[in-house]
């Protein structure tokens, strides 16, 4: 039995910032194009100063993947009463990733002429906890008047569990064109621009699929023809079962996932 566990804290993820740029906005009627030479002749033009953050992207180390899980196996000594052996493998395993530093976002959209002026800063991005639990039973027996092998093995999966990790509407901080740092409140969420800063969280957003156990059969039959020589025959996939599950109060039955097929083996060894 195998116990591991893994927690790295400066895995890779874009990561959105921003630069403050301060541009003169002309008045476009009042250019005289007569006047053009390798450009408009600015000269005489009225304009206003403005500033707009520009975004830009950089490849940080923002996210954190968490791991643990569970090995395990066992193999029995062949029972000479009817010449069998068994052998149990499987494992647990569970896998959380989310982002290890806050997150910038702007809402896309845009009101009035300036556009929206805020930046909310995030808690936390789009992240997964997954677990997992499968098992393998592998059963072989070996006749040996005939020479033959006949083995079985029967594996899925416990239960399969996924969701987001818990995704909050509502930001930690914001900023704008000044860089400002400001705690959003309870007020902000009523104010013509902020309140545009929470974002779009639905129920099944953060609602868990949890499928449960499931089961396939194998079955292989190895004959030994000469010393060297050896031909099976197999059947992957005979039997199989996924049990239903439920999603927001709705069953799900999991139908059309057996697909059989057969096929054989030559093994010659030198």
């Amino acid at each position: 039995m195998t116990y591991f566990h893994e927690n790295m804290t400066n895995g890779f993820r874009p990561m959105l910032h921003t630069v403050l740029h301060t541009f003169k906005q002309y008045d476009a009627t009042q250019v005289d194009l007569s006047q053009w030479n390798n450009g408009p002749n600015l000269d005489n033009v009225p304009y206003v100063e403005r500033k707009t953050n520009a975004e830009y992207g950089v490849t940080e180390n923002g996210s954190q993947t968490l791991k643990t899980g569970i090995e395990f196996g066992y193999t029995s000594p062949r029972f000479k009463a009817i010449n069998t052996r068994f052998t149990l493998s499987g494992a647990y395993f569970k896998t959380q990733l989310r982002n290890s530093v806050p997150i910038v976002e702007k809402p896309p959209l845009s009101i009035g002429t300036d556009g929206f002026p805020y930046y909310g800063i995030y808690q936390n991005d789009l992240g997964y906890v997954n677990s997992n639990m499968n098992y393998n039973l592998f059963i072989d027996t070996y006749i040996p008047k005939m020479d033959l092998t006949i083995s079985a093995s029967f594996q899925g999966s416990f239960f399969d569990y996924n969701r987001r990790d818990k995704r909050t509407a509502e930001p930690i901080s914001y900023y704008g064109i000044d860089g400002i740092i400001h705690s959003f409140t309870e007020a902000d969420k009523t104010d013509t621009y902020k309140q545009w800063l929470v974002r779009n969280v639905s129920v099944t957003d953060n609602m868990p699929t949890e499928k449960t156990f499931t089961l396939a059969a194998n079955l292989k039959v190895t004959k030994s023809i000469y010393q060297n020589i050896k031909t099976s025959m197999f059947v992957t996939r005979l039997f199989n079962y996924s049990a239903p599950y439920y999603f927001n109060n709705v069953k799900v039955e999991r139908t059309g996932t057996n697909t059989p097929y057969f096929g054989m083996e030559l093994t010659y060894n030198f």
